[in-house]
């Protein structure tokens, strides 16, 4: 592959310096706001198990991983990050400490001024565009007006300059639907052409703790394994024959073109402090309070999670996704069942 890679991507010699010298690649946080959408398929607010991380608390949780020599951080949000009321001085910190700031956004609050501080403050950007179609934009948001605001807010981002360097610094996250599988390819097409590094992934089984509603939503609009196959096999034919870029559809999944790689040297922080690998499944290792990084990273726990690939005999570089496996069977180690299907599947 070429040069078109998110920054946040973790490289075969990022695994090796985790396994070797007991180091970080990323820090995910998932900052305590609100959010001004309310996407059908985002299964809101996981929910504080307990009191809500300080700010002087996230400042020293991002501390401990500067000197674990995390390259980027994550930041998430439990709803959209720049509502978040210190946000700004948060990216001014993980600038300062050399870290690049891995912001994930709806794009709607970002305007000409935003987007300057963001790009000055050496920011990643993934937005996010779930369809082409306004009318389908807004009813997948439920908020009239959404499609204008994200399309406007990609243009103050590549006006900024987001797209002018190898690779991008500006990537968009979609999330794949029954309502939108057909317009996926020319999505992909116009995001490559656009030098928008582009991830498309397969919608999460929700928990067991989430409303009725979301399972229902699941079932009817989340694209089936078979489809999701197909669909990453068109895209990685799209890329290769058209823009010269290589991937392995079968190893992409849950996301491509990239595939998930946060077990091999990721850790995920809630709002509450709980300790994840991946910040979206809610089986806590521990409490950043209670526990440094460096503990949690040399956990026997956490070792035996990062092989969880290699333990279950899935082929190198994939392991299913972790949240989806834990979600259907309870079980964080077990066999991902979207996934089988995934491989199996024509």
């Amino acid at each position: 592959m070429r040069n078109e890679r998110l920054v946040k991507i973790i490289t075969k010699k990022d695994i090796k310096n985790v396994q070797t010298n007991k180091k970080l690649v990323s820090l995910a946080v998932r900052l305590p706001c609100e959010c001004n959408l309310n996407c059908r398929y985002c299964y809101g607010k996981i929910g504080a198990k307990g009191s809500i991380l300080k700010y002087n608390e996230i400042v020293e949780i991002l501390n401990q991983a500067s000197e674990l020599e995390a390259r980027t951080v994550e930041i998430v949000g439990e709803g959209e990050p720049l509502l978040y009321p210190q946000f700004r001085n948060l990216i001014s910190h993980i600038d300062k400490l050399g870290m690049i700031p891995t912001l994930y956004s709806n794009c709607t609050l970002i305007d000409s001024e935003v987007a300057s501080f963001l790009f000055t403050h050496n920011v990643t950007i993934i937005g996010k565009q779930n369809t082409l179609s306004a009318k389908k934009q807004n009813a997948i948001c439920r908020v009239d007006g959404s499609y204008q605001k994200i399309k406007r807010g990609l243009e103050y981002l590549i006006e900024a300059g987001f797209t002018k360097s190898k690779p991008s610094r500006l990537g968009i996250h979609t999330v794949a639907l029954k309502d939108n599988l057909t317009e996926l390819p020319e999505m992909w097409r116009k995001w490559r052409k656009m030098n928008i590094l582009p991830q498309v992934q397969a919608l999460v089984y929700p928990s067991k703790t989430q409303a009725k509603q979301y399972f229902e939503y699941y079932k009817h609009h989340a694209s089936t394994p078979s489809e999701t196959r197909r669909l990453f096999k068109q895209l990685s034919r799209i890329d290769k024959e058209e823009f010269g870029i290589a991937w392995d559809p079968i190893l992409a999944y849950p996301i491509a073109p990239d595939g998930c790689r946060v077990l091999y040297g990721t850790i995920g922080i809630t709002q509450d402090g709980n300790i994840q690998i991946c910040s979206f499944t809610e089986k806590s290792l521990g409490n950043i309070r209670e526990i440094s990084l460096q503990d949690v990273i040399q956990s026997e726990k956490v070792k035996k999670i990062r092989k969880t690939g290699e333990i279950l005999g899935y082929r190198e570089g994939g392991y299913g996704c972790r949240a989806n496996a834990l979600n259907m069977t309870g079980n964080r180690y077990a066999p991902d069942p979207y996934y089988d299907t995934f491989i199996s599947s024509k």
